[in-house]
């Protein structure tokens, strides 16, 4: 069961309708359903499951370049586009985006603002996902290096960040 929203104002009234429009729908009790809305204005919702049910495999110690293969039960369409300083960046089923794209655009201001690269430094970036900081920070530093316990998201993140070469994604469990 989807449980009711009375009153949000933070929630963008398309999702608030997409939340509306699953309220019949069943779900797995105990499941975990995502819905989120991209750029362009396209609202989705799916299922994502038990967390666990998310890594394919045992997680090795130390994390590892991937290539990422996206998962068989996401649809066709299943993804999303945000738009964030000019960048656009996909978001399958299961990756977490910022949901706040006007306060992302000023953390990362605020994140550059504060590091105040050279493009001399070596950046590691944990929890990547997508690849949204990993982008700016790549425009800004000698290297980034991008970890994320979650393969879709880095396989989101090869595509969104194809125009960089100064940067290596792995996949892995951060301690």
């Amino acid at each position: 069961t989807v449980m009711p929203i009375d009153e949000c104002h933070l929630i963008d009234p398309l999702l608030r309708d997409s939340l509306d429009a699953a309220r019949n729908e069943y779900f797995t009790p105990g499941s975990r359903v995502r819905f989120q809305i991209g750029s362009d204005q396209q609202a989705i919702h799916f299922a994502m499951g038990n967390i666990m049910d998310d890594i394919a495999e045992a997680l090795p110690d130390k994390p590892r370049t991937t290539q990422p293969q996206r998962p068989t039960d996401i649809p066709d369409g299943g993804d999303v586009h945000y738009q964030i300083k000019g960048r656009t960046f996909r978001c399958s089923s299961g990756s977490f985006f910022q949901v706040n794209l006007p306060q992302a655009e000023k953390l990362i201001d605020l994140i550059l603002e504060r590091l105040n690269l050279k493009g001399i430094e070596q950046v590691l970036d944990l929890y990547s996902g997508v690849g949204l900081f990993t982008a700016f920070l790549a425009d800004h530093a000698d290297q980034v290096s991008a970890v994320e316990i979650f393969a879709p998201a880095i396989e989101d993140a090869r595509e969104n960040l194809t125009d960089y070469e100064n940067m290596s994604l792995f996949v892995g469990r951060i301690v």
